[in-house]
């Protein structure tokens, strides 16, 4: 029985171990494979992330960032959003609400009370989940992909493609790198609950920013070792439709 016993466990730590394995082998192809080129057509993809190119396939920078964005969340295998920020607030209810930056720490102070105004009103109110994702860009996403800390992302228009380099890969910087993310938000979440304690309701607490800080800056240090720190993704854009 004990020999039964033993080579049942062994059966399945090794079943579990290649499995595992070809678990991982199919997440690194995947990356490969979403990193190999991205598309942007005007027909499908203006409702969804706006006019990110104009006819002449100069970015709208605005747009463009939003886009970029959700491409490396899709293509880093990290999560698929159920709204871009672009159907959220330059295309939904919340168009009238549009922060109209990319940065949490340039937004006008009026913007704040208008958003809870809009959220607790009695009649139609916005939605709160839509609100607690546009905070979670401002103070995360954006951050982490935009600011250059872990990566920049340069656009040429003469060779059609994106470049993307990274800025760090030792793991002491890494974790410098997210305990700074953690702290900035930390500092910034105590200030906004101080002046709007009601939003501490529709934001990610503490613990919860803190797991998406970890699990975000993972998943793409994880493609900077599929692929490398340095490389390029070609791109396939087509604004005859729809153009600007």
């Amino acid at each position: 029985m004990k020999k039964i016993l033993a080579l049942l466990t062994s059966l399945t730590l090794t079943s579990s171990l290649a499995s595992n394995v070809t678990s991982c082998l199919t997440l690194d192809n995947r990356i490969k494979q979403a990193f190999t080129s991205w598309t942007f057509n005007a027909k499908t993809d203006a409702p969804i992330y706006g006019s990110v190119f104009r006819i002449n396939k100069d970015p709208n920078w605005y747009y463009y960032y939003y886009w970029f964005i959700q491409q490396l969340l899709i293509a880093s295998q990290f999560n698929l959003i159920d709204k871009t920020m672009y159907q959220l607030v330059l295309s939904g209810d919340w168009k009238s609400l549009d922060p109209g930056t990319i940065s949490i720490h340039n937004i006008e102070p009026t913007w704040y009370p208008r958003v809870i105004d809009s959220l607790e009103r009695e009649t139609d109110p916005l939605n709160k989940n839509d609100f607690k994702l546009i905070y979670t860009y401002l103070t995360i996403y954006n951050p982490i992909i935009l600011q250059g800390g872990l990566l920049t992302n340069v656009y040429s228009k003469e060779h059609s493609s994106i470049k993307i380099e990274y800025k760090i890969s030792t793991n002491s910087a890494i974790e410098a790198y997210k305990s700074k993310i953690k702290t900035d938000y930390e500092n910034y979440y105590k200030q906004i609950i101080n002046l709007y304690p009601v939003l501490k309701t529709y934001i990610l607490d503490l613990s919860t920013a803190n797991q998406t800080i970890n699990a975000l800056v993972d998943s793409l240090i994880h493609v900077e070792v599929v692929l490398s720190p340095n490389f390029n993704i070609a791109l396939n854009i087509n604004t005859t439709i729809n153009p600007i």
